[in-house]
């Protein structure tokens, strides 16, 4: 099990609450990437590694992903660290966002009409589902008192733009979920790169990450006070259920 961290307070974050468990934290060199490893968590052994944000480069989510994977022989990712919310007035910073899928928003169609110069399609923007057998998972966790009212399970958009207008954000999400399922819980910038490294039709992937902004005009300002709560939560959260440790 590989799980993919992005920034330094998301890796971090990982690390301190595996050493809080008293989980090994050993660091591996391999041919595509350095490695932290915590051991055997389970039934799984469980590696941490780091990309640069979003999905491009060579270190980004997507060659990392596809690097990865090939070289460790793993048989699921889970993606860990901080998303934006986009239901202000249902979650909060610290609230965990679970995929049951991702919405690559960058698959827009720009178009003209008569009545404007240019309008965004999103009918065509495809559903990547996440792996069913890690979601129940993590569904059972989030079933649990500790976790039940601070869990959103749903659709999560993914891109490499970063958002910092509400509006675009609820007409985004509107436009995105309609007609695939569930509602968009959310949005970060690392799933469309790991999706593409894994089959559509056998996904191996999750994204689990917790609410740190609202991809609204002040969010930057916001980041800086909810980024540590937002990286633990989303740690502990996929910490706790890899190592059995949620009550149910």
């Amino acid at each position: 099990m590989l799980l993919f961290v992005a920034i330094r307070s998301e890796h971090q974050a990982v690390l301190r609450y595996a050493l809080e468990i008293g989980l090994p934290v050993t660091k591996v060199h391999g041919r595509e990437s350095e490695y932290f490893s915590l051991g055997n968590i389970g039934p799984r052994k469980v590696m941490v590694v780091r990309t640069t944000e979003g999905p491009f480069s060579h270190a980004g989510s997507a060659s990392k992903a596809f690097h990865c994977l090939t070289e460790t022989q793993a048989t699921g990712l889970v993606s860990v660290g901080m998303a934006f919310g986009t239901m202000p007035s249902r979650q909060q910073p610290g609230d965990v966002l679970v995929s049951t899928g991702i919405l690559p928003y960058d698959e827009a169609h720009v178009r003209t009409s008569p009545t404007t110069s240019s309008f965004h399609d999103y009918s065509k923007v495809r559903r990547f589902p996440a792996s069913e057998a890690l979601l129940n998972e993590f569904r059972a966790t989030a079933a649990t008192p500790e976790w039940r009212r601070n869990v959103h399970i749903g659709l999560m958009l993914s891109g490499a733009a970063k958002i910092y207008c509400s509006e675009f954000r609820d007409r985004l999400a509107r436009k995105c979920e309609h007609g695939r399922g569930d509602f968009v819980v959310g949005g970060e910038m690392e799933g469309v790169g790991i999706a593409s490294a894994s089959p559509q039709d056998a996904p191996n992937w999750v994204i689990v990450k917790a609410i740190c902004d609202f991809a609204d005009h002040d969010r930057e300002q916001v980041i800086k006070e909810t980024r540590p709560l937002a990286c633990r939560n989303a740690a502990r959260f996929v910490l706790d259920t890899l190592s059995r440790k949620a009550t149910p």
